[in-house]
């Protein structure tokens, strides 16, 4: 009976020390998987690859196409959940020409998807050539004109 007892104590001995074995093994590899994230360097693409599921999620953004005479800070604007367009120097956007209102158009992103929206301004706001009035959904490739610009969204 004794022995019974003392090969029981040696399993359980056993057990446990393979247990904290299987802790610390686990506490490693979480310590390492952080390291390795932390040691790579941030990437400043407008690209983010999801590693987990090996997708492409470009960020959407406004490309300029044609400026005309008009001066561009950028040649491309990265969309936020709410960015404005128009001549005044608060706006997102700036486009300083005389047919772009002070306030002219913004860009929403609610319901999956980024709305445009004229803001009753004297010249309108233009998709794919058609002017547009109240809210529109915009779709990957839509041409946007404003004044003497022309933007194409992309996503």
């Amino acid at each position: 009976m004794p022995t019974k007892v003392m090969v029981f104590n040696i399993i359980s001995v056993v057990l446990q020390y393979s247990l904290m074995a299987l802790i610390y093994y686990f506490l490693f590899r979480v310590v390492k998987l952080i390291y390795s994230d932390l040691k790579q360097p941030l990437s400043t693409s407008k690209n983010v690859v999801d590693k987990f599921h090996s997708i492409t999620i470009s960020k959407p953004q406004l490309i300029v196409l044609d400026h005309g005479q008009v001066e561009m800070a950028s040649n491309s604007y990265d969309l936020g959940e709410t960015t404005s367009i128009g001549r005044s120097s608060v706006n997102d956007i700036i486009i300083n020409d005389n047919f772009v209102s002070h306030e002219h158009a913004c860009i929403t992103y609610y319901n999956n998807g980024f709305w445009l929206t004229d803001l009753n301004s004297t010249n309108s706001t233009y998709r794919n050539g058609e002017r547009i009035s109240g809210e529109i959904l915009l779709t990957n490739g839509d041409e946007i004109k404003i004044g003497a610009v022309t933007f194409k969204y992309g996503r």
